[in-house]
């Protein structure tokens, strides 16, 4: 990895196999730290499953990344569970920040249990402090990257629905206008107001400038 000795590469490879060996418990812990720090997401059945899914994915991804012991770097690929969950956060209009915030909580507590194996696999003193500083900078990278584009990707959702809505508002609008015959009822649900209640309307006018 990157140019680290073998003898941290596999000890790296080591402790992630303890992980990965409670990966249930782990995937529970991350998930009820960030249903703490995000309590809304509890009120959800399919967000919170959503929120799960990706947290197993990431973290199981991670720690594969760890345990190769091949010692080249590998390519920090997306899993299809963190785009799933950062396009339903869009499509919801939850504030993207939640996403950020939730990876870190995440994150926490993948790291916290990381380093109790790593206390038992390698001796103290410079071994285990060189151990922890190269696995924390690896994680670190990993969530980075796969942080920055799950936002993205739910910027360009997001960008899309509403790009999407605000077609279709227009197009509604413009036919009423135009006297075409649409259903009164399907252009209420288009633009999100009820048509069928009683409206008042002012009109101002005034004359050009330089005029009486």
């Amino acid at each position: 990895m990157n140019g680290e000795s073998p003898e941290i590469v596999e000890l790296m490879g080591s402790v992630a196999e303890l992980v990965l060996a409670d990966l249930d418990e782990l995937v529970a812990a991350m998930d009820a730290a960030v249903i703490e720090l995000i309590p809304f997401v509890a009120a959800d059945a399919a967000l919170t499953a959503e929120m799960s899914a990706s947290n197993r994915a990431n973290v199981a991804r991670l720690l594969a990344i760890f345990a190769r012991r091949d010692g080249k770097a590998a390519p920090i690929d997306i899993p299809p569970e963190a785009l799933d969950l950062a396009r339903t956060v869009a499509r919801r209009g939850i504030d993207l920040d939640v996403i950020f915030q939730g990876y870190r909580r995440g994150q926490n507590v993948a790291w916290r249990r990381y380093m109790a194996h790593a206390t038992h696999i390698a001796s103290s003193g410079p071994l285990l402090l060189q151990l922890l500083e190269v696995s924390s900078q690896r994680m670190f990278e990993y969530v980075d990257h796969v942080v920055a584009r799950v936002i993205a990707e739910a910027q360009r959702e997001r960008e899309e629905v509403l790009g999407g809505a605000l077609a279709r508002r227009t197009e509604t609008v413009r036919l009423i206008l135009d006297g075409a015959p649409i259903d009164s009822r399907w252009a209420s649900e288009r633009l999100g107001y009820e048509l069928a209640r009683r409206h008042t309307a002012l009109v101002l006018w005034a004359s050009p400038p330089g005029e009486v």
